[in-house]
């Protein structure tokens, strides 16, 4: 049996906490560290049907890379939707561990996940923003990855390697012209207004991103960026596997599922 205290120091080695902003509630948010534990199941964001998966793979850790908890709690009500799924994860002792904007930023994170997975003909990846105090041993941390494409596409071509790649039900552009892209960058999940300005400084031409407000997509169209907006999901999924084979090598004896979760941007008719 290995206990949760275990799995979580090996997880905050992969992204140390001291990556993560300042207003990410990262870390346990339910359960104990003391208590063992045989199957684990890794997925985005707790829901009913990611707790359902638990259970049945008897797993009473559950790694998510979104936290449950963004804001202190009033109550913990079993009639109150998002409440309930806290109360029945207490009620059936299964403990919550989040890894986010840390896993985002670290090498080998979700970054360098969703850019390796592209599988672009490119030079090597950058990172875009590094860390503002480095960590040794994690030169290569902070937001973003960037490259340069040994031969330039056009966006609609780049935007269909993207759908089929990620496994996209559909892209949003944010611009209405068809240009060629050759350096491009990555952000998985949101897109954050304050790394507008300084892209144009390194010239990127083309975003990949998870989610992209309407202002924020004009505003990197107004200094000619065109920006991919892909799916908050599919964009951060990419780490889920990835992160699973390191824990299995870590830990032979225990049991990882990756739970992919609720499809947020599938369209159905």
């Amino acid at each position: 049996m290995v206990s949760v205290r275990e799995i979580v120091r090996f997880v905050e080695k992969v992204a140390p906490p001291r990556m993560a902003e300042s207003w990410d509630p990262i870390g346990l948010q339910t359960g104990s560290m003391n208590t063992e534990t045989e199957a684990v199941l890794l997925c985005l964001d707790i829901t009913s049907a990611a707790v359902a998966r638990a259970r049945a793979e008897r797993a009473n850790l559950i790694i998510t890379h979104h936290p449950m908890i963004f804001s202190p709690l009033q109550t913990v009500r079993a009639d109150v939707p998002e409440q309930q799924l806290l109360y029945n994860l207490i009620s059936h002792q299964i403990s919550v561990f989040s890894a986010h904007t840390n896993l985002d930023a670290a090498p080998g994170g979700v970054a360098d996940c969703l850019a390796q997975s592209l599988e672009l003909e490119s030079d090597a990846w950058q990172t875009v923003f590094p860390m503002s105090e480095t960590i040794p041993g994690y030169t290569d941390a902070g937001h973003g990855r960037y490259t340069d494409l040994y031969q330039p596409i056009k966006l609609s071509k780049l935007k269909r390697i993207v759908a089929d790649r990620l496994g996209s039900s559909g892209c949003r552009v944010n611009i209405d012209s068809d240009p060629v892209t050759s350096r491009i960058a990555v952000f998985p999940g949101s897109f954050s207004e304050e790394w507008v300005s300084d892209l144009a400084l390194l010239d990127i031409d083309t975003i990949i991103t998870g989610e992209l407000k309407h202002n924020v997509g004009l505003a990197l169209a107004h200094r000619g960026i065109a920006a991919i907006d892909a799916g908050h999901d599919v964009t951060e999924r990419v780490v889920l596997n990835p992160l699973a084979e390191k824990l299995k090598k870590e830990f032979v004896d225990l049991s990882f599922t990756v739970y992919t979760g609720l499809d947020y941007n599938r369209m159905a008719f």
